[in-house]
């Protein structure tokens, strides 16, 4: 039985998520929410890299509340709008709809997520019999931003090298860009292309 999917964002993860489901067999892309006003009207395809695949980029949120909807994947970057973002979800999960996510790190392991946040996805759930699963790290934790980190716990490397790999998709945050800038002039730091 093919589900039917939205997938709100398409940053680094979101461009992702249009690949993966578009190429599978049991999914179909149902609708893409953007933020960007440049992105609405454009086909989802196209902001993923890939073939046009006949949805376009909407801003109406409200697509991820249709009944006809099974799940929405929600790539939107919660660190930086926490509140906005629950509050764009509660609603689809009160509706009914199943909501795959990696933007609510609180929610990674729910026996320890904090209230108010806790209490509120339980309700929604249960209201309409619902579910939300968070997983992942963020893309470019790992590889990009974990060195920066073990270094200054052991502080007993001499220098860090980053390598671009052609297989690490472009981080276009802002926020690695100044996360990069700052470590760049407190540590040792060479950016290889």
């Amino acid at each position: 039985m093919t589900k039917n999917v939205v997938v709100w964002g398409t940053g680094n993860v979101g461009r992702l998520a249009i690949r993966a489901v578009s190429s599978h067999k049991d999914l179909n892309l149902s609708g893409v929410i953007v933020h960007n006003d440049s992105k609405i009207g454009i086909d989802a395809g196209s902001i993923a890299g890939i073939d046009n695949l006949g949805v376009v980029a909407t801003d109406d949120i409200k697509i991820a509340e249709s009944p006809d909807i099974d799940a929405v994947v929600y790539t939107v970057n919660a660190d930086f709008r926490p509140d906005e973002s629950l509050s764009e979800v509660l609603p689809v999960l009160r509706a009914g709809t199943n909501v795959v996510s990696t933007s609510f790190h609180p929610l990674l392991h729910p026996p320890s997520t904090p209230e108010p946040m806790r209490s509120q996805v339980l309700e929604a759930c249960k209201e309409g019999n619902s579910s939300i699963f968070v997983s992942g790290i963020d893309p470019g934790w790992i590889i990009a931003c974990f060195p920066f980190f073990w270094q200054a716990w052991f502080q007993i490397l001499p220098k860090c090298v980053l390598k671009k790999s052609p297989t690490m998709p472009v981080m276009t945050s802002p926020m690695l860009s100044n996360f990069y800038a700052v470590l760049g002039n407190q540590w040792n730091t060479k950016f290889l292309s």
